[in-house]
């Protein structure tokens, strides 16, 4: 289930369940073998322009941004989700200007097998300029 923050006062976008085979892990079977990661993000940016004009290129094109994290994610290799997660994000904000606050949510559920899943979320604000 997607847990949306509460971004005051800000316009946000959703990403729900996008799933990314990877390579993560600190043992040895995870550095060679592709395991599932379940992403959600809540994406926040100004989406009054597109209200507007109902026009995707006045907002955070969802599909865009789901290729951006699925080719980010396949690209590197990370031992911790936490590292991974930083990254990612920082990832975003560097693609997408109009970008100005995160939340992640990372689900590895083959982590731990007696478990559902296991995981992390986190929030952060685009870095002042």
């Amino acid at each position: 289930m997607l847990m949306i923050p509460a971004f005051h006062e800000q316009d946000v976008l959703w990403i729900e369940g996008l799933k990314v085979e990877a390579l993560i892990g600190v043992y040895a079977h995870e550095k060679i073998n592709k395991q599932p990661l379940i992403i959600d993000l809540v994406l926040a940016t100004d989406i009054q322009k597109a209200c507007q004009s109902d026009d995707v290129k006045d907002t955070l094109d969802y599909a865009l941004v789901s290729q951006s994290v699925i080719g980010f994610i396949t690209a590197n290799q990370f031992e911790l989700i936490e590292a991974l997660s930083e990254a990612l994000i920082q990832s975003l904000f560097s693609t997408y200007p109009a970008l100005t606050k995160v939340a992640l949510k990372l689900n590895k559920p083959k982590a731990v097998p007696e478990a559902e899943g296991v995981g992390l979320m986190i929030t952060r604000a685009r870095p002042c300029r």
